[in-house]
């Protein structure tokens, strides 16, 4: 077996678990627990967030998230994680890749701001994140920007 339909077996399993709701839970609490252990610069929390992120790839054997507590949460976990499947399949076009490298700078931008305490730059990356989100609803309704 090669070793590219070895790594397409295990990205495909993994993608799986992750669209599980308790997976997909799981791998967001660990990325709050990172920007958490980012901003106090906690090893502690560092660590529990990559080993949550890690275990979220787990097969989780607990009940449907609508038979539990949670159940309120069920539908925008399933709405969260059909909306990332459907993004993930997509064809990659120039405007993706685009797209995809700008996210990745204002991650890295998010990192640092955690990291130094740059309240500053934190609150331009959410004005910012909060206009763009507008330009697309209003791209959709047909409001040209």
């Amino acid at each position: 077996m090669e070793f590219s339909e070895i790594f397409r077996r295990t990205a495909t399993t993994l993608f799986a678990r992750h669209a599980e709701p308790w997976n997909w839970l799981a791998h967001v609490l660990a990325a709050l627990l990172f920007a958490l252990g980012l901003w106090q610069h906690g090893a502690p929390l560092l660590a529990l967030a990559a080993l949550l992120f890690a275990g979220g790839f787990l097969p989780l054997p607990l009940p449907p998230l609508r038979a539990t507590g949670l159940r309120f949460l069920a539908p925008a976990v399933e709405m969260a994680v059909h909306k990332e499947r459907v993004w993930l399949f997509a064809p990659l076009t120039t405007r993706r890749a685009l797209r995809i490298a700008g996210s990745i700078l204002l991650a890295a931008a998010a990192v640092w701001a955690l990291w130094v305490h740059e309240l500053a730059v934190l609150t331009l990356l959410a004005c910012l994140l909060s206009l763009l989100r507008v330009r697309a609803e209003n791209r959709d309704a047909g409001i040209k920007p």
